[in-house]
């Protein structure tokens, strides 16, 4: 819902009287649909930086403790 309506609609809908609740609802629903856009640029399968490590290569074994 906070997707849809305006920060002063939300505060009309539900009596509140700060902005700020409204806010963190329209801030959720925004990041939210921001991800879902971007979700296409995520690909598993893509091999384009295959060679390009991000992270150090996972442990064999742990040390005993």
């Amino acid at each position: 819902m906070a997707g849809n309506g305006t920060t002063h609609q939300l505060m009309a809908m539900f009596d509140w009287d700060s902005v700020r609740m409204a806010e963190v609802c329209t801030t959720a629903a925004e990041q939210k649909r921001l991800a879902g856009e971007a979700m296409f640029l995520i690909s598993l399968d893509r091999k384009e930086n295959s060679d390009c490590r991000t992270t150090e290569p996972a442990l064999s074994h742990r040390p005993k403790t």
